[in-house]
This record gives C-alpha cells, structure tokens and sequence, in this order.
C-alpha cells in the first residue's frame, strides 16, 4: 500500500498534531455516545496494529478502509461525516462533509489534508491559550 505523504513534523510538532486531531474524533464521537470514542478508537487500534489518531495523519487512507471494515462504508461516511460538522460548526473550518469524507477516503492533491486540519486546529488552539 502507498504511503501518503506527510509533513515533517517535529516531535513537538506531531505530539501536537496528533493530540489536535484525537480530541477531535473524541468530540465528533461524543455526538453519537459518551463510549462510542473509547469503542472506535480500541477496535482500530486492534485492526491497524498501533494508534489509530497516527495511522489517519499518516495515511488517511489505511485508516478510511480500517473504519469502513469496521462500520460499513455508509458507516464509516457517517462517522466522518461527524467529524466534518464538528470542524465546520464548533471549530469555525469551512468544509463540506462530502468533501472531508472523499479527503480522507481518496486522497489525491489533498492528501495533506488532515494534516493541514490538525495545523489549523493547533493554532487555533495555541491563539485561545495566549489569550487566556
């Protein structure tokens, strides 16, 4: 299977990214069930041999077919889908759920997609904290 390209990222960088992108499956989880998280996140982990949340910013698309064998593929969309209306309502990133699903499951020029995502969310987070 063909890696997709990611950012060099630093470890701080990374750690960052992936803590970015973990919270945000945990809140999108959290729309469906307070335990749905804990459930997806334990069944992939098995499925794909080590964190799921670094497999996705790695390669979206081993991560997509691991999902989608475990939920069906509508169930999969579904769960992305999720995860694209907690970017756009909660988060303020403009992006369609058909849009984020296809990213994810397809990448092709967007391959760095979600990691650009989990950029936008760092900052975003690193903003509030200076003004805290």
């Amino acid at each position: 299977m063909r890696r997709e390209a990611s950012p060099s990222l630093g470890s701080d960088a990374k750690r960052k990214a992936t803590k970015a992108i973990g919270d945000l499956l945990k809140e999108a989880s959290s729309e469906v069930s307070s335990s749905f998280h804990v459930v997806v996140m334990h069944h992939l982990e098995r499925r794909l041999g080590r964190d799921p949340v670094e497999v996705l910013l790695e390669n979206s698309r081993e991560f997509s077919a691991a999902l989608s064998r475990m939920l069906t593929k509508p169930g999969a969309d579904l769960y992305l889908g999720l995860v694209a209306h907690v970017l756009r309502e909660k988060r303020g990133i403009d992006i369609s759920s058909e849009e984020f699903v296809r990213s994810i499951a397809e990448p092709d020029g967007n391959a760095l997609m979600i990691c650009n995502i989990a950029q936008m969310l760092v900052e975003k987070e690193e903003e509030e904290e200076k003004k805290s």
